[in-house]
C-alpha cells in the first residue's frame, strides 16, 4: 500500500513536469499526458482505497473540468453569461488528471497554491514592466462590463503566461509539505 501511494506521488510529480515543459515550449498540454494521468491516478486509487478510492479519484477528476470548463471557451454559455477564456483547455486537462492523481479534496489544495504561485510570478512581472496599477484599474473595469453585459465583454490580456509551471510548483509544495512538515 505504501509503495503505490509512493507511485501516485512519483506519477503526480512526473506528469505535471512533463506538462510544465511541454507548455513552455510548445503551450499544449498534450493528450497523451491527460490520459496517462486519469489512468494510472484511476488504477493507483482503486488499488489503494478500493471503490472509495475510485470514486475520490474520479470526483478529483470531474470537478476541475466542471468548474474550469466555463473559464476555458468563449463558446461556453450558462444562464447567459458566456464562458470568458482566461485559461486555456490545456490548463482544464492538468487540473482534471492531477486530480485523478491527487483526488477528492486534495485537489482544491493544489489548484490554491497553483494560483498563489501564478499570482505572486503575475504581480513580479507587473511590477518589473511597471503596469500593475494599469491592469488593476482594467480588471475591475472588465468586470463590470462583464456583469453589465450579460458576460459579452472580452477580457484582453497583454501576456499569456503559462500555467502548468505553477502547477508543477503546486504539486511538488503540496507533497513536501505532506512528507516533511
Amino acid at each position: 500500500m505504501y509503495l503505490m501511494q509512493n507511485l501516485v506521488v512519483l506519477s503526480a510529480l512526473i506528469l505535471s513536469l512533463i506538462s510544465a515543459v511541454s507548455d513552455i515550449r510548445t503551450a499544449k498540454v498534450r493528450n497523451e499526458t491527460f490520459i496517462a494521468g486519469v489512468l494510472l491516478g484511476v488504477t493507483m486509487n482503486s488499488a489503494i482505497g478500493g471503490w472509495q478510492g475510485a470514486g475520490f479519484s474520479l470526483l478529483g477528476l470531474i470537478l476541475p473540468i466542471l468548474i474550469f470548463l466555463p473559464l476555458s471557451s468563449n463558446n461556453f454559455s450558462i444562464f447567459g453569461f458566456r464562458g470568458i477564456k482566461i485559461i486555456g483547455m490545456g490548463d482544464v486537462k492538468l487540473f482534471g488528471y492531477i486530480g485523478a492523481l491527487v483526488c477528492y479534496p486534495n485537489i482544491f489544495v493544489i489548484i490554491f497554491l497553483t494560483y498563489i504561485f501564478g499570482a505572486i510570478y503575475s504581480v513580479i512581472l507587473m511590477l518589473h514592466h511597471r503596469i500593475l496599477i494599469e491592469r488593476i484599474k482594467y480588471f475591475f473595469s472588465w468586470m463590470g462590463g462583464y456583469f453589465k453585459n450579460a458576460g459579452k465583454h472580452e477580457y484582453v490580456s497583454t501576456k499569456q503566461i503559462k500555467f502548468a509551471p505553477f502547477v508543477f510548483l503546486a504539486v511538488s509544495a503540496y507533497y513536501l509539505n505532506h512528507y516533511f512538515f
